[in-house]
Parts: structure tokens; C-alpha cells; sequence
């Protein structure tokens, strides 16, 4: 466990411009670490966490960190579990809803059913005037033929 931590810690304090963590599980520890550093980060403009297994204790320490962050520009969330656990939470309506610095926001895979997030999502980005581009693409292979442009 301290071995990872370090490793986490080694990668999220480099001063990176675009972190994708993608098809993993960062557990509870993996988040914590990202949270904090998020909140430290002045350089960090995209974060990429796509097919990310999300725990809903792992949601809140996530949108914390965000809260805090300056320099993000552009986030992608999505696939996996993702619906099954921000449903359920109010976090990333609350988020967008705080105007953060954010001008691209990708939603990928996102369940459009009765439960789904994306009616609580739409309600808080009225209030947000930052974002300019919001996509809700149904297919993450989409996602990654960008990101390996």
C-alpha cells in the first residue's frame, strides 16, 4: 500500500498538463491522494477518468478536490459504473453548479433512464457560465480516438 501511495503521489505532483487515469480502480486510497493533490495542482488543465471504478465513498473526496482546483480546463468522466454511484449523489451537479473553471466537460456513457443524472446535471449547469462545450456521447471509443490524436 505505501508503495502505491508513493507512486500516486509521484505521478499527481509532477507537473502535468493532462492526467488520464482510465480502465483502473483507484480505491479509496488512489482517490484520496488525487483529491489532495488536486486542490495543490497549478498546472493540471485535463483529467481524463474514464472507466474508473468509482466506490460512492470515493464520490465526495472526488468532488472536493475538484471544488478546490483552479487550473482544470477540461474533464472527462464516465463509463463503467459511473451512473450507478453520481446518481445517487448530489456532488457533480453541485459542482457544476459552482461555476468551477472547467470550459470543456465530456459525460461519456451516461444512462438517460428515470434515475439518471444527466436531468440533475442539466439543472445546475444553468447556473454555470464557464463551460462551452458539454459532450454526452453515447460511445467511449469515440473518447478514445480523440485522445490518441
Amino acid at each position: 500500500l505505501q508503495k502505491f501511495e508513493n507512486g500516486m503521489k509521484a505521478v499527481v505532483q509532477y507537473p502535468l498538463h493532462h492526467l488520464a487515469i482510465s480502465n483502473s480502480n483507484l480505491g479509496k486510497t488512489g482517490v484520496r491522494i488525487l483529491a489532495e493533490e488536486l486542490t495543490k495542482t497549478k498546472t493540471l488543465q485535463i483529467l481524463s477518468l474514464v472507466h474508473v471504478i468509482y466506490y460512492k465513498e470515493n464520490v465526495e473526496p472526488l468532488f472536493e478536490g475538484l471544488k478546490k482546483n483552479t487550473s482544470l480546463k477540461e474533464l472527462y468522466l464516465g463509463g463503467g459504473h459511473f451512473d450507478d454511484y453520481f446518481s445517487e449523489t448530489p456532488f457533480l451537479g453541485e459542482y457544476l453548479g459552482q461555476n468551477p473553471p472547467i470550459h470543456s466537460l465530456h459525460l461519456l456513457d451516461l444512462k438517460y433512464g428515470e434515475n439518471a443524472i444527466f436531468p440533475q446535471i442539466l439543472e445546475e449547469l444553468k447556473k454555470n457560465s464557464n463551460l462551452k462545450m458539454l459532450d454526452i456521447s453515447q460511445r467511449v471509443d469515440i473518447y478514445w480516438r480523440n485522445l490518441a490524436k
